[in-house]
């Protein structure tokens, strides 16, 4: 649930759920690793942001079956534009991976 990938695993992820959704990933920018507290629990955390072009069903499909193979993903932000035309959506995806808890503060 909570797998750490590297940037290369995480782009064939991208890509290819990209692909199974019949969408364009026509921009991907992946940062670097991060801790984050959540819930009272310490993760790593990897903030990605995708552009995809397509359908508004197909978007919907490249997020539903990117939870599928990557559950321990947030969508923090989506933007859409061009309604009018081919969709295009700027996705910012937050993997989250390494659960532990934190210190307790004054422990030895």
């Amino acid at each position: 649930l909570f797998r750490e990938m590297g940037t290369d695993e995480l782009t064939s992820l991208l890509l290819d759920t990209a692909q199974a959704a019949e969408v364009s990933l026509t921009s991907l920018t992946i940062g670097a690793p991060s801790p984050a507290v959540t819930g009272g629990i310490r993760y790593q955390t990897q903030l990605a942001t995708v552009t995809l072009q397509g359908t508004m069903s197909n978007t919907q499909q490249f997020l539903a079956l990117l939870h599928r193979r990557a559950p321990a993903v947030a969508v923090p932000d989506l933007r859409i534009t061009s309604l009018q035309t081919l969709p295009s959506a700027q996705v910012q995806l937050l993997f989250y991976s390494s659960p532990s808890e934190p210190p307790v503060k004054g422990a030895k």
